[in-house]
């Protein structure tokens, strides 16, 4: 792909975010309700789980958020860490098995 192109996604970044059905931080709340269907969440661990993106760039495009809220990979313990990294490559391999991409991009955000 020469070009990042995902008009689809125009619809969120003109949303009032007073309309948004989550009333706080999304990465809580969405873990807490009782559907994961209907939260997009896909897989869980022990620590943390992998939601889908309301708005990917591309097919495929997840998210590994572990449990606890923090800003700081610092505030992890070594078995959180260690949950969400195996959960990462669990994630990975389950794209690679629907998909067959030729790679994977993997980021974090802080």
């Amino acid at each position: 792909m020469e070009q990042l192109f995902a008009p689809w996604r125009i619809d969120w970044v003109e949303r009032d975010p007073e309309d948004d059905e989550v009333d706080g931080c999304p990465f809580c709340v969405l873990p807490e309700r009782d559907d994961d269907r209907e939260s997009r969440i896909v897989a869980r661990s022990e620590r943390s789980f992998v939601i889908l993106n309301n708005a990917p760039y591309a097919p495929g495009h997840v998210m590994v958020i572990p449990d606890q809220h923090t800003g700081e990979w610092a505030d992890l313990s070594d078995a959180e860490l260690l949950d969400h990294a195996k959960l990462k490559v669990a994630a990975i391999d389950a794209l690679e098995a629907a998909f067959g991409p030729d790679g994977v991009n993997a980021g974090e955000n802080l």
